[in-house]
C-alpha cells in the first residue's frame, strides 16, 4: 500500500491543501509557512506520539466565529493505491475497480459524520459507518509511521530500555533466535539457578535451599511449604535490562557518550539504525489464506534532515534516504537546504512547496503534465524547439543549481537575464547603496530564451515575480521580447527593459567595451568600474530596481 495523495481541512493554519505524494516527497518553504503543520496532520491521522485537540488545531478564524468551532469540520484525508496482498485482505465492501481506498478522518464535523476513519466511495462522497465499524480500524493497521523532529536527541530512537527503533531492530532479528534457543537457556539457567541455591555466601552462615527449609519448617503447621524458582526472562526482558550498546571513537580508540558526538554524528545515527531495520524488514509477500487487512506501509516523517550537516553530508544523506524510498519506506521530508532541493530537481513533482500568506497556509506543486509543459516551453520560441543537447543542459545546469533552488524559499522573485545585473545587484546591496526586501531572491536565467520557463516555474509555485531585461535593438530580440509578454503569467507582476541595454543605460559602452571575443567578461569589468566609482548613470539602475521592487510589493499588499 503507497500514500499517493494528502488533503487537509481546517487543521492549524490550513483551510484547504491538497498535494499528491511520491515515494520521496520534500515539503519546502520560509521558516513559519506551515510545513510542520502539515507533518502534525499526518501524525494526528496515525495519532503517532500526537492527538488531536481542539484549541490548539482547530483554526483560530474559525474559533472566533460564534458557535462555529461546534459545527466545523476538520479532517485529514489520504489516498492510498494498493498492491495485490492489500487489496486481496481489504473487505470487499470498499474494494473498488481503480485499487484506490479514501480514507478521512474526522478531527470535527457536522451531526452527521461521527469522529473517526471514514472511506470515501468512487464519487467522493463519506461513507457514513465509520471504516470497519463500531469500533473502527486502529491506525496502526494503515501502516507504521517513524517521526524524527527538526531537533531530536539519540535516545528518541537508540534507547534499548524501552520502546524505539535500535529496540525494535533488536527485536526483530533476536525473536527468531530466542524463540529456537529459549529451551536450552531454560535449562541452563536452571542448572545455575539449582546451583546458586545449594552455595553459600562469604560469610558461610546459609545458603537459599537452607533458607527455604527453615521457613518451610515455620510454615508445616498450617500445611503450606514455600519454594524460591528462577523464571527464563523474555527475549524483551533481557534486551530492556540486560542489552548494552557502546560507541567508540576510532581515531582516538576510546569509548564515547553518543552525546559527545556532534549534532550532525547523532542525526546520522539515527537515520543509519532506521535504514537498518527498514532493510532487514522487507518481507516477501504472501499470497494465499485471506488475513484481516493490515499494511505493511512504513512512512518517515523527518523533518529538516540537513541540520547540521555539512553539504557533502547532506548529499549523502539524501542519497540514502532516497535509497530508503526504494526499500520499504515512503519518505517524507521537511527541508530548508537547496542543496536537497537541487539534488531532487529531476523529479521536480515530488516537490511541495508551503507558503503562509495572511496567516493561512497554502501549498503549491508541479503536476507531471505541468512538469512536460515546464521542459518544452521552447517549442514555439522564435528560434523553433531547442536542440535535445540544449535540454538537457538547461535542465542539469540551470535547474539543478542550489543557488536557483533558493526560488522554493522566496516570498518573491526577480528575475534578470543574466550575471551582469546579478553581480550589480548584489555589489549594491553589499554596499549598502541598495536594500532588497526580505525574502526576495535574484535569479538570473542565463537568457531571454529561458526567461517564460522561469515564469511558468514561479506561477505553478505560486511566487509572485517580476522581470528586467534589455530591450536591445535587433529583431531577433525583439521577437523574444514579444515571446517573454506573450508567456506573462497571473504572478508576473511587473516587466522592466532596460534602454537598449544594460551597460548602456548606465552610461557604458556596449559590452562594457569589450570585444566580442572578451563580451564574456562583462560581469567582471562591471564591478571594476563600480568599484572605481567610474559608471556614469550608476543611480539610473537603482532607481529601476528599486521602482521595480516597490511595484512587486504593493501587489501582495
Amino acid at each position: 500500500m503507497t500514500i499517493r495523495q494528502i488533503a487537509i481541512h481546517n487543521f492549524r493554519s490550513i483551510q484547504d491543501a491538497r498535494f499528491d505524494v511520491s515515494d520521496f516527497t520534500l515539503l519546502v518553504g520560509a521558516n513559519n509557512a506551515g510545513k510542520s503543520t502539515i507533518v502534525d496532520a499526518i501524525r494526528c491521522f496515525y495519532e503517532k506520539d500526537i492527538s488531536f485537540k481542539r484549541e490548539r488545531d482547530v483554526p483560530r478564524s474559525t474559533l472566533s466565529r460564534d458557535d462555529a468551532s461546534d459545527s466545523v469540520e476538520s479532517w485529514v484525508e489520504i489516498e492510498y493505491e494498493l498492491d495485490d496482498k492489500d487489496f486481496y485482505e481489504l473487505d470487499s465492501k470498499y474494494q473498488t475497480e481503480n485499487r484506490k481506498l479514501v480514507l478521512r478522518k474526522y478531527f470535527t464535523s457536522g451531526e452527521d459524520v461521527k469522529i473517526g476513519i471514514h472511506a470515501l466511495d468512487e464519487d467522493g462522497n463519506t461513507v457514513p459507518e465509520l471504516f470497519y465499524g463500531p469500533r473502527n480500524i486502529p491506525e496502526g493497521k494503515l501502516g507504521a509511521v517513524t517521526y524524527i523532529p527538526a531537533v531530536s536527541v539519540v535516545e528518541d530512537v537508540a534507547k534499548l530500555s524501552g520502546p524505539s527503533e535500535l529496540q525494535g531492530l533488536v527485536l526483530d532479528i533476536l525473536g527468531d533466535v530466542f524463540h529456537k534457543e529459549s529451551s536450552e537457556l531454560s535449562r541452563n539457567m536452571l542448572d545455575f539457578f539449582e546451583g546458586i541455591k545449594k552455595a553459600s555466601g562469604d560469610n558461610q552462615r546459609c545458603s537459599l535451599d537452607r533458607v527455604e527449609e527453615k521457613l518451610n519448617n515455620e510454615l508445616r503447621t498450617w500445611g503450606s511449604e514455600m519454594s524460591f524458582s528462577l523464571e527464563p526472562p523474555s527475549i524483551k526482558e533481557l534486551v530492556k535490562n540486560q542489552l548494552r550498546f557502546s560507541l567508540k571513537d576510532c581515531w582516538c580508540d576510546t569509548p564515547q557518550d553518543a552525546r559527545q558526538f556532534g549534532s550532525g554524528f547523532q542525526r546520522h545515527l539515527i537515520y543509519s539504525i532506521l535504514k537498518v531495520r527498514a532493510l532487514q524488514n522487507r518481507m516477501p509477500e504472501q499470497m494465499g489464506v485471506r488475513k484481516v487487512f493490515n499494511s505493511g506501509l512504513k512512512v518517515l516523517l523527518f523533518e529538516e534532515p540537513e541540520s547540521f550537516l555539512h553539504p557533502d553530508q547532506q548529499e549523502l544523506l539524501f542519497r540514502n534516504l532516497k535509497e530508503l524510498s526504494k526499500n520499504g519506506f515512503q519518505v517524507i521530508c521537511t527541508s530548508h537546504s537547496p542543496k536537497f532541493l537541487s539534488l531532487n530537481f529531476e523529479d521536480v513533482s515530488s516537490l511541495v512547496r508551503v507558503s503562509k500568506v495572511g496567516g493561512v497556509t497554502s501549498v503549491y506543486q508541479i503536476k507531471e503534465r505541468e512538469k512536460e509543459d515546464f521542459f518544452n516551453e521552447t517549442r514555439n520560441c522564435p528560434l523553433g524547439a531547442l536542440p535535445d543537447w540544449q535540454m538537457v543542459a538547461i535542465k542539469y545546469c540551470l535547474l539543478m543549481n542550489p543557488l536557483r533552488a533558493e526560488v522554493m524559499f522566496a516570498e518573491r522573485v526577480l528575475l534578470v537575464e543574466g550575471t551582469s545585473e546579478t553581480a550589480l545587484i548584489n555589489a549594491l546591496v553589499n554596499k549598502g547603496e541598495l536594500e532588497m526586501p526580505f525574502g526576495t531572491v535574484v535569479i538570473d536565467t542565463l537568457g531571454k530564451f529561458n526567461m517564460p520557463r522561469f515564469m511558468f516555474l514561479l506561477q505553478c509555485l505560486g511566487i509572485p515575480h517580476a522581470i528586467i531585461i534589455d530591450r536591445d535593438e535587433s529583431r531577433e530580440q525583439a521577437g523574444w521580447n514579444a515571446y517573454i509578454e506573450g508567456h506573462k503569467q497571473k504572478l508576473t507582476k511587473h516587466i522592466e527593459y532596460l534602454n537598449p541595454d544594460l551597460e548602456r543605460f548606465v552610461g557604458l559602452e556596449k559590452n562594457c567595451g569589450l570585444s566580442d571575443r572578451n563580451k564574456h567578461q562583462k560581469p567582471q569589468k562591471l564591478l571594476w568600474l563600480l568599484d572605481r566609482e567610474e559608471i556614469p548613470r550608476l543611480e539610473n539602475f537603482r532607481v529601476v530596481v528599486e521602482s521595480v521592487m516597490s511595484k512587486l510589493c504593493e501587489v501582495e499588499k
